[in-house]
């Protein structure tokens, strides 16, 4: 996994800024010195059988299948089984859903790629659990497929999210999420986004 350096000065702002995005669930308890320690996503690919457990499983079980993941020696980022965006996460979740799209909304399914479209029941020490299914999954991949590095940088700026080396930073971690939902999508996988408090 990727470590980072110092996260972007607005890092707390954004998370308070997540806090209204209508999540059902616990909301997080955000700590203002966290730092880079408070948000970190992973996005893992998981086969359809395990998508439908998860859609129905408690916090408890939520939390066992994520650690079950985790520990998995197999799945590693080499083949395309996980990714990390630590926490760059939400400053790329803001960027692909602020202000509105053509349609006067945010662009389609690029909104899925953090929160997806099927919230799970998150364990206490979660900030988000979400779900895409492969066919969601599939679609999102396009849409991240289509997003440019201007565009990007235009959303990253109306964010006020940090200077040239923070969106550098943030664009690599985009170009992995890329990456790895291309691979999800190429094998038919849903995909399981978790981001930890």
């Amino acid at each position: 996994m990727r470590t980072e350096s110092s996260p972007p000065a607005t890092l707390v702002r954004l998370l308070l800024l997540a806090a209204v995005l209508g999540a059902g669930g616990p909301r997080p308890r955000l700590d203002p010195a966290a730092g880079a320690g408070a948000g970190l996503g992973v996005h893992f690919a998981i086969g359809p059988a395990a998508a439908a457990r998860l859609a129905a499983a408690d916090p408890e079980d939520v939390q066992s299948y994520v650690a079950e993941l985790e520990d998995r020696a197999e799945c590693g980022t080499r083949d395309g089984c996980w990714v990390a965006t630590d926490g760059q996460w939400l400053v790329l979740h803001r960027c692909v859903t602020a202000g509105p799209g053509e349609s006067g909304r945010p662009p389609g399914p690029l909104t899925y790629a953090f929160l997806g479209t099927r919230r799970l029941a998150a364990p206490p020490d979660f900030f988000a659990a979400s779900l895409l299914a492969p066919a969601e999954a599939a679609r999102t991949a396009e849409a991240l497929a289509g997003v440019g590095r201007s565009w990007l940088r235009s959303r990253f700026r109306l964010l006020g999210a940090g200077d040239d080396p923070a969106f550098d930073h943030a664009w690599e971690a985009f170009g992995d999420l890329r990456t790895f939902f291309a691979r999800a999508a190429s094998s038919s996988r849903a995909v399981l986004f978790t981001a930890t408090c």
